[in-house]
């Protein structure tokens, strides 16, 4: 979205637009006249308004018009606001617990109790769920990363829940996650 599009909804406005607070709203389509089924990503709305998602976050759906909708009005109907593609690998960590959230550096910790949801991107993938520490750029720090759960769970989400990990914490004092 072009900044000259980057306006703000009007009240007199034939539109559905996105705001991050309730006061400034972007407007994202335009309805005047199409009366068909109209597909958004959001994701590259929000990012085109230069808002990002919140618990403020809103959709607005507005029509303006000189009668009610039983005159002369419209409706919106079917809106449904989801996920419509997961990408091809997902994994949710849903528990898990740690014998020591404060390790001293070079301790070795347990990670236990572990579940969540997995999908592959086909009905073959295995997916390997694999815990350790990292650093803030990503790279595996401190002992080898363990594996705690292997499946094939197909392209829809499953629950998985894994084996006990343990893992050394990294030798340097830092903040890491697992």
């Amino acid at each position: 979205m072009t900044p000259d599009h980057r306006r703000r909804a009007s009240r007199r406005a034939v539109c559905v637009s996105i705001s991050a607070d309730g006061s400034r709203w972007y407007r994202i389509i335009d309805l005047d006249g199409n009366f068909t089924n109209r597909p958004v990503d959001l994701d590259q709305a929000a990012a085109a308004a230069g808002i990002s998602f919140n618990s403020d976050f809103q959709i607005k759906c507005q029509q303006y018009d000189n009668y009610t909708y039983s005159l002369d009005g419209r409706s919106f109907d079917r809106v449904k606001v989801g996920v419509t593609d997961v990408g091809p690998y997902g994994v949710t960590v849903t528990s898990g617990s740690f014998s020591d959230t404060t390790p001293t550096p070079g301790q070795s910790v347990t990670l236990s109790n572990t579940s969540g949801r997995v999908h592959g991107a086909d009905t073959s993938d295995t997916i390997k769920v694999v815990v350790g520490f990292r650093d803030s750029a990503g790279i595996w720090v401190g002992g080898n990363p363990v594996v705690v759960s292997t499946s094939v769970p197909g392209k829809t989400f499953q629950p998985w829940s894994g084996s006990t990990a343990v893992i050394a914490a990294p030798s340097a004092e830092g903040t890491y996650y697992a």
